[in-house]
């Protein structure tokens, strides 16, 4: 086999994966009208792509197919009920459920936290001072 066919069979590769220029495709046709091992190379190589492609894809029979299909729409049409699939919510959620009850049951029983509820009276409630401009002086610094 010659230096030639060596790059014209690595060019045919190149061609049945879409991978060549046209003058490389030109090149190719050139030397197959010639040589005689190349043609089967290409012969080859070619019934070796089609029976990848119908292990890629198998040619089913028609009632093959229709039993595919009916099995198919059977089960996209039947329903379960909401207790035999049972509980399908997701880990996350559920962490951050049981996550946000402890937050608020930790902070409803923090020490020191009033549970005193009972609206304010005149001893609890908080009072408003006033600062009138005369009692600001006596915090300055000349007053001290």
């Amino acid at each position: 086999m010659a230096k030639n066919c060596e790059d014209i069979r690595t060019f045919i590769s190149a061609q049945l994966d879409g991978e060549i220029t046209v003058r490389e495709r030109n090149l190719v046709l050139e030397h197959l009208v010639s040589c005689q091992q190349c043609r089967e190379f290409l012969n080859e190589v070619e019934e070796a792509r089609g029976l990848l492609r119908s292990l890629l894809f198998p040619h089913t029979t028609e009632s093959l197919d229709l039993r595919l299909l009916e099995s198919l729409r059977a089960t996209q049409t039947r329903q379960v009920r909401w207790w035999k699939r049972g509980l399908t919510v997701p880990l996350p959620v559920a962490a951050a459920v049981v996550l946000a009850l402890l937050t608020a049951l930790l902070w409803a029983l923090a020490p020191g936290r009033s549970r005193n509820f009972a609206p304010a009276t005149e001893e609890t409630a908080v009072r408003t001072v006033v600062i009138q401009p005369q009692d600001v002086s006596m915090f300055t610094p000349s007053a001290m």
